[in-house]
């Protein structure tokens, strides 16, 4: 939402060239609240028979194993994250995920996240195009240090004094170094999804008052 101040004589032939057009910017800057966070996973793997080395009374002997499927579920946590908006539209957005708060994490050698050297995961939300009621997201999604882009739908929400981000979006393992012993021929299908619901509490907000575009008055206040 653009506001245009102008200053000059209606009256005056010249009056365009004496007049001034303001633009006034809003950057509203909101916080991600991880208590009221809701996240839950679940993981679809379709896997072919494979040969693997096991232990078995302490030695390693490569063993035939069958085909795997299988579907798990649960829950996870979020750490931190914000929101920002341009004049009342959403421009970019970042989730930071507790690996830890996963069942799948590693845990005695065993697991599919190394959440010892990684214990976060990060969603960059860098766009955001307005498809009918939602918006059509393209962001980076980084796990253990490597980053993948990933398009989704995400619907964006006001309630009260906070916006509340749901949407979900998919993870194929063997996009990441996650999977040390299994390459994409033994695997027909190894998916997580991840579906949220996550609110943002307003932190501050900035007015910039802009003339021929530059910025000549910058004013920002903080939400307590």
């Amino acid at each position: 939402m653009l506001f245009v101040a102008c200053a000059g004589s209606s009256s005056d032939k010249n009056s365009d060239e004496n007049t001034e057009v303001i633009l006034i910017r809003k950057t509203s800057e909101y916080v991600l609240i991880p208590d009221s966070s809701e996240v839950t996973w679940n993981r679809y793997l379709n896997q072919k028979p494979t040969k693997q080395n096991v232990q078995i009374f302490g030695f390693s002997v490569e063993a035939d194993l069958g085909e795997v499927e299988m579907t798990t579920s649960g829950t996870a946590n979020v750490r931190s994250g914000n929101l920002i908006l341009i004049d009342f539209n959403p421009v970019e957005a970042l989730i930071i995920f507790d690996m830890q708060s996963f069942k799948l994490a590693k845990e005695k050698g065993k697991g599919l996240f190394d959440v010892k050297n990684y214990p976060e995961c990060s969603l960059h939300i860098k766009s955001f195009e307005e498809q009918g009621d939602a918006y059509l997201v393209s962001s980076e999604l980084t796990i253990e240090n490597t980053t993948k882009e990933t398009q989704f739908e995400l619907n964006v929400t006001e309630n009260v004094d906070k916006i509340v981000l749901s949407g979900s979006f998919k993870i194929n393992t063997l996009d990441y170094p996650l999977r040390d012993n299994v390459t994409a021929a033994d695997v027909n299908q190894d998916v997580i999804t991840i579906n949220f619901v996550i609110p943002f509490t307003l932190f501050q907000e900035t007015t910039e008052k802009i003339s021929n575009g530059e910025v000549i008055e910058t004013e920002t206040t903080s939400i307590d």
